[in-house]
Parts: C-alpha cells; structure tokens; sequence
C-alpha cells in the first residue's frame, strides 16, 4: 500500500485421501501490518479455517471458524530486530456440522 503499510492475503490446503478415509482443511489469511515510526511495526491477521473428513464417501464432520494472529517487530539497534507473535489470540472456534464446537490455541516462547 505504501511504504509504512501492508496487505496481504494467503491460501493454505492440506490433507489426504484414500479409498477409504478423506481429511482436507484450508486456511485463508488477511494480513494488514504498519510501521509505528522507525523502530515498531505491528501486524494482525485475520483467518478463515475450514476443515473435513469423509469415510466411505460420506462426509463424517465438516467445520468453519475464524481465528487472528497479532504480531509485533522492533528494531532497536541497526542490525538487531525482535519479533514477538500470537496466534490463536482469541482462540479460533470451530464450529462443526452437527453443532459442536473446537477451540484451538497455539502457544508460542
């Protein structure tokens, strides 16, 4: 956007299949980061999780939640840069099909 802002956006896909068991989930990111004067930048993630099994061709669970990342970069010396990062930070809820729900968090160090 300009060189103190950012947008980005990404898909994410993983799984497997057989002749017997299917699992798929997809991860769509929204990104927005800025630079808080010359030494800050803070950045936050939005996602959409979408996650499903089959046996035997039949769809056993499908889920949908939404989750966000924060993240913080400083710059305190020239060639020194410090990250720090939370993901899950309100917990992404899963809701599933049959009305039940998963929270995941992702603790980090």
């Amino acid at each position: 956007l300009s060189w103190r802002q950012s947008l980005g956006a990404d898909w994410y896909h993983s799984g497997f299949e057989d002749d017997e068991l299917a699992f798929g989930e997809n991860r769509f990111d929204l990104s927005y980061a800025r630079r808080i004067g010359s030494a800050l930048a803070l950045g936050v993630t939005g996602k959409l999780l979408t996650r499903g099994t089959d046996l035997d061709g039949s769809t056993v669970r499908q889920g949908r939640g939404t989750g966000l990342d924060v993240g913080f970069l400083a710059l305190p010396l020239e060639r020194l840069h410090v990250g720090l990062v939370a993901q899950d930070l309100l917990g992404t809820r899963l809701k599933y099909s049959n009305g039940t729900f998963v929270r995941t968090y992702r603790p980090g160090s």
